[in-house]
């Protein structure tokens, strides 16, 4: 499987440090006329697509750098940094100086920039169209930083987005400081998927200082998703469907030049991966606490990241009114997931919570507002050695969604009530979720906490495999079968439910309050399976009042 790549295009330039002395003023306190001594004085690869596209591929990612270059002492440093930073660069090189900017740092970390953007203004849209859209394929996604720095780019610029766009990548654009004070974007911000501004930057563009003012102008501008970088506050994420934030995370600022590049590279890792926004947002400001806090170029490594999140991974939450509300909410994700992806690979949930949702699915598929002709279907789990097919899982599933959508039979694969071998079925199931992978994994929860036929004990580590049934356990399920009562059950194992690119978890009813709150509030552990869900990236609960009650407190 090919992963997507992340283009950068933008500015490219040296960055110039000095540091100001013990003891000097708040603000460098330099005088002209005057000689003063600095603490420090230094260079490192500079640009706000350049810093992105370090931070970035310092993350793992194929990454690439469309610029400009020049001819001077800089260009030898440059393509140095660009070289240990991994990144593949698609320069187009000008006889002319390259960008710098020479930065004051203050001894609390602020900054005051001085800057000559060379060759720079010089980079023209062809010069992109020509080295990076015959190397973008679907699912790739082109940065832009540095736009109002780059004039040469402004011709021609909303065509050259129109032509990313049939390529099927998605666009993230960065709005940077504009030195002209112009701040046009109303002309393009239509074809942007994700836009990144600043407070200031946002109040320069809108004309308020009050966000939701401006966020209400932005979306009026053809906005999609907002991510606003608040510094020392935090983040915050704005869609038509959706609004969260995230406090920074805190510590002493070293050097905060470059942390918004670098905020930009963990959210958009994020987002690569699958991420909940909560979790983008997370990432974000991790990485680019890495380079506030830290000593020179700080790039954070994908461990680092992933230590991180093991530590601080958050489910996303969404508390609805009743059981009818939950279910439409859990139908518009499944449907939503087709929209965009048709041939997912979907794991569904039997039992009584998610019925309600499959109702609803059934009616947006009649309203021709679901697909399910090209998606595919793993089961979740099912008994073993049923007397009556008709308390089987797979009949349930047939009876509310099989036999009433498109779903392609060929595509639908079920466990074997009866395997001849269970270990061979075992295996069977986990292939397949290895080989296809889920892309949207719909879960309800237990009682007990369970998740599929994953009860109590069970470790985060197990695969596909066979379960001994209790009454007790039977009992706690609430099934009446039409014959005897089975022994044994078979389940995807959590490791192949922390594989799903996405899940969803439905909850409604008092009963099971007290396992949300400890699924959610615990830390997690085996004697709560759900508990597993803090440790996935893209994980949304959606609990209706009643189930949720607990998780106020």
């Amino acid at each position: 499987m090919q992963h997507p790549k992340v283009f950068c295009i933008g500015d490219l330039n040296i960055d110039l440090f000095t540091h100001a002395g013990t003891g000097q003023q708040k603000n460098t306190g330099l005088v002209f006329g005057e000689e003063h001594s600095a603490k420090k004085i230094y260079y490192s690869l500079g640009g706000n697509a350049a810093n992105f596209a370090a931070a970035i591929s310092s993350l793992g990612t194929n990454t690439y750098l469309a610029s400009a270059i020049g001819r001077d002492i800089f260009s030898s440093p440059i393509m140095k940094e660009l070289g240990k930073r991994g990144m593949k660069p698609l320069l187009k090189r000008y006889d002319l100086p390259n960008g710098v900017s020479n930065i004051f740092v203050s001894e609390s970390g602020e900054r005051a920039i001085l800057s000559s953007k060379g060759c720079l203004t010089e980079l023209q849209c062809r010069d992109i169209e020509n080295k990076a859209l015959p190397k973008l394929r679907e699912g790739d996604i082109v940065f832009f930083g540095g736009y109002f720095h780059m004039l040469g780019m402004h011709r021609g610029f909303p065509e050259l987005l129109r032509r990313i766009r049939t390529k099927g990548a998605k666009i993230f654009f960065d709005a940077c400081f504009d030195t002209s004070e112009k701040w046009k974007v109303g002309h393009f911000l239509g074809l942007v998927d994700c836009f990144f501004l600043n407070e200031v930057e946002m109040r320069k563009i809108c004309g308020t200082k009050n966000v939701a003012n401006a966020v209400k102008k932005l979306f009026s501008m053809g906005a999609r998703r907002i991510v606003l970088k608040k510094g020392a506050k935090g983040s915050e994420f704005f869609s038509a469907d959706c609004h969260e934030t995230m406090a920074a995370i805190g510590g002493r600022a070293m050097n905060a030049t470059g942390a918004g590049d670098f905020f930009n590279a963990g959210f958009t890792f994020g987002f690569l991966r699958g991420f909940s926004i909560i979790n983008c947002l997370l990432a974000g400001n991790f990485v680019a606490s890495q380079k506030i806090y830290g000593e020179g170029y700080a790039c954070t490594s994908r461990r680092q990241l992933d230590s991180f999140l093991a530590r601080r991974n958050l489910a996303s939450v969404e508390v609805v009114k009743d059981y009818s509300a939950m279910s439409r909410r859990a139908a518009g994700i499944i449907a939503k997931q087709l929209g965009e992806k048709p041939d997912s690979v979907l794991c569904l949930a039997a039992g009584k919570t998610p019925t309600g949702t499959y109702r609803t699915l059934v009616k947006m598929f009649r309203r021709g507002n679901a697909d399910f002709s090209r998606a595919s279907f793993i089961e979740l789990d099912e008994y073993l050695g049923l007397h009556d097919i008709e308390d089987s899982f797979g009949h349930f599933l047939e009876n509310n969604l099989f036999g009433k959508v498109n779903f392609r039979r060929k595509n639908i694969f079920m466990f074997s009530q009866n395997p001849i071998n269970l270990n061979a079925e075992c295996r069977r199931f986990d292939s397949l979720v290895k080989n296809c992978g889920i892309d949207l994994l719909l879960l309800g929860i237990g009682e007990n906490g369970h998740i599929a036929y994953n009860e109590p004990g069970t470790a985060f580590s197990s695969r596909t495999h066979i379960v001994k049934l209790s009454p007790k356990v039977l009992g706690q399920r609430g099934k009446k079968f039409l014959g005897p009562a089975p022994r044994h059950a078979i389940t995807l194992g959590l490791k192949a439910i922390l594989s799903a690119s996405k899940i969803v978890l439905i909850a409604s009813g008092s009963k099971k309050a007290k396992a949300l709150q400890r699924a959610m509030n615990w830390k997690p552990g085996p004697k709560v399976p759900a508990s597993v869900l803090q440790l996935h990236g893209n994980a949304a609960i959606i609990a209706d009042n009643r189930a949720a009650k607990y998780l106020r407190k």
